[in-house]
């Protein structure tokens, strides 16, 4: 059976702290899949999926390129479509539908903020996770905020030409997704 690494997270923007996580999983795991978020459980909002999903194929391409392993999955817009109310897609949910459609072994990857017993704790049907999948926590070795990264895309916004800006950019996500962002500046702003 498959050994199957289930990361979700908002990928608002998708940044090098991720890639080191898929950089943890990959000597572990037969497939790490990457879920953007749809409805986040703790009302986050997001860049479009469209957005995220371009950046996030940036910056594999960048560090994994066309890694096997690697997925990309939108099963959460899929879940959201087929939902009839405004309910997020809780964790537990997403692994039992993962889990109907392809029956594996599916660990789900969550770091130390979450694995913070109060923060554990709030997740929906946390105790149902537990016994009825693998959670995996991983080590921050890479401390990198999206909050931080749209604080300074906010910056670059007002000073573009501001090249040490960019730099900084470039080391929270990589020279590719760098170019997309700087490029599509004024969306991107405009969207978080």
């Amino acid at each position: 059976m498959n050994k199957i690494a289930v990361f979700g997270s908002a990928f608002n923007p998708p940044h090098r702290g991720h890639m080191d996580v898929i950089d943890q999983l990959k000597p572990k795991f037969d497939k790490i899949l990457l879920v953007p978020s749809a409805a986040h459980a703790f009302g986050k909002t997001h860049l479009p999926i469209e957005t995220r999903s371009e950046m996030l194929d940036l910056i594999l391409a960048d560090y994994f390129a066309n890694d096997p392993k690697i997925e990309v999955s939108v099963i959460e817009f899929e879940m959201v479509k087929e939902c009839t109310d405004d309910k997020p897609v809780y964790s537990y949910d997403l692994l039992k539908k993962l889990n109907e459609n392809d029956p594996a072994e599916y660990h789900l990857i969550i770091g130390p903020d979450n694995a913070a017993p109060d923060t554990w704790s709030k997740f929906y049907k946390h105790s149902e996770i537990e016994q009825e999948f693998t959670i995996t926590t991983v080590v921050e070795r890479r401390k990198v905020r999206s909050t931080e990264i749209r604080e300074l895309l906010a910056l670059i916004a007002k000073e573009p030409a501001k090249r040490s800006l960019c730099n900084k950019l470039e080391n929270y996500v990589g020279k590719s997704q760098c170019k997309y962002i700087i490029k599509n500046i004024e969306s991107i702003i405009n969207a978080i």
